[in-house]
């Protein structure tokens, strides 16, 4: 979460008149993310009580794109999934505008972020992300990922000339390797996937999880795409390598709940490697922007852009990983 957006009191207080939420107390930038401007608002209640929630500008979505992740993140909150969802104002309606862009307003989670992963939080998580995926299994609709093979394809070509030659071959061979599959790819299970279920969109109680947060990137893929997505970050060691008693805890338990088919087991390499590579070129995509080196600097909030060499190692590692699955 970051804040790209710059909002007053004044401008929060008025939004909030339209909501039975309390009176606004304080508020602040969140710092962290890359897609959307988030603030932290207090709310003192009638009783005295005081509530958080988090205000979110989306820099990118238009307001006519929001029904879909509102009305998901309100169909898994039923399902019992651990998901916040944004509340309605006094009029009901959920999806409103500050500052000119569409904005939500969501109750504030509790727990933490999960910065050093055990064996034990990988465990929960493979049971959550198998849980989300069944619960999201008949949901509609379910729109194209719009960050799938023909986008890394465009976006390779965009950064031809901004990488240096080392990381240019091998994103080529990355490449080369997954239009090789996707050209002969079986037909996988698929459904409604976070696509983003990194560490900083959970929170965690102790070992278990009180919140799965931030479906903005929500979309249809296969399932396995959304197990890799996630094992990439939550199971890496810091050399890009996948530790094999974490990735073990969340394969296994997510396999309980949604095993694995006889096709998604050959195909666990190659969907390991399109994940380390979206996520490479988004944060690649990112750091040389134009804009980049302006950016924060001279900001009242803080504006995160994150360092790509993290998932320039994992796509390295998983160029060379030709491990199937063995649950």
């Amino acid at each position: 979460m970051s804040v790209y957006t710059s909002v007053n009191h004044t401008q929060i207080a008025s939004l909030l008149s339209t909501y039975s939420l309390g009176e606004l107390v304080s508020y602040r930038g969140i710092s962290g993310g890359v897609e959307n401007s988030n603030y932290f608002i207090r709310l003192k209640k009638p009783n005295g009580s005081v509530q958080e929630y988090v205000l979110t500008l989306f820099e990118h979505l238009r307001a006519d794109e929001l029904p879909f992740y509102v009305a998901l993140t309100s169909h898994l909150h039923q399902q019992h999934c651990p998901v916040p969802c944004p509340i309605a104002n006094q009029q009901g309606i959920q999806i409103q505008e500050l500052a000119g862009k569409p904005t939500l307003i969501v109750p504030k989670a509790k727990g933490k972020h999960c910065e050093h992963t055990t064996a034990a939080h990988c465990a929960e998580m493979g049971e959550r992300l198998a849980q989300l995926h069944l619960a999201a299994k008949d949901f509609q609709p379910q729109p194209a990922n719009p960050r799938a093979l023909p986008w890394l394809q465009q976006s390779a070509k965009a950064l031809q000339t901004a990488l240096d030659k080392p990381c240019a071959l091998l994103l080529n061979n990355a490449l080369i390797k997954l239009e090789q599959f996707y050209s002969t790819k079986p037909a996988l299970p698929r459904g409604v996937i976070h696509a983003d279920l990194f560490r900083d969109n959970v929170l965690f109680e102790g070992e278990r999880v009180s919140a799965l947060i931030d479906f903005y990137t929500a979309c249809q893929d296969d399932w396995l795409y959304d197990v890799a997505i996630t094992v990439n970050d939550w199971c890496s060691n810091n050399d890009g390598r996948l530790d094999p008693v974490r990735t073990e805890a969340f394969l296994s338990h997510y396999n309980k709940h949604r095993p694995y088919t006889k096709e998604e087991k050959n195909c666990w390499a190659a969907m390991l490697l399109m994940a380390g590579c979206r996520f490479w070129v988004s944060r690649l995509l990112d750091w040389h922007r134009p804009d980049n080196k302006n950016r924060s600097a001279t900001d009242a909030h803080p504006v995160t852009v994150k360092d790509p060499v993290e998932f320039q190692a994992i796509v390295t590692d998983r160029l060379a990983y030709d491990s199937p699955l063995t649950h």
